[in-house]
């Protein structure tokens, strides 16, 4: 899930090269000690469906729903250590974007 307007932004940007690739990201630590616990996911379309349905007024943009290419899988590269109590798993590697349809199928080519 995400900005609808920011990624449609950012999908159109890679589709005319004006960026060379579109990644969610994952969990990182910066060198000023910065925490960032990994963008937000859930195991299938439905779910995030079911997740947006439920806390539209509290999510302050437009969301869509997006699918990430993970390099390892699901249970290696997601966690619900910091966000089960939500509904969510956070990403733990940084990974590909693409388009899906409502069956989760990708649409992006």
């Amino acid at each position: 899930m995400g900005n609808k307007k920011s990624y449609d932004r950012a999908f159109k940007q890679l589709s005319n090269g004006e960026i060379p690739e579109l990644k969610k990201i994952g969990r990182t630590q910066d060198e000023d000690d910065e925490y960032y616990s990994g963008g937000c996911c859930w195991p299938s379309y439905p779910e995030a469906m079911m997740y947006i349905e439920k806390n539209k007024d509290e999510i302050p943009y437009t969301p869509d729903i997006y699918g990430i290419l993970l390099p390892n899988g699901w249970k290696e590269d997601t966690t619900d250590d910091t966000f089960a109590d939500e509904g969510f798993y956070s990403l733990l590697v940084d990974a590909d974007l693409v388009k899906v349809n409502s069956n989760g199928d990708r649409t992006d080519g």
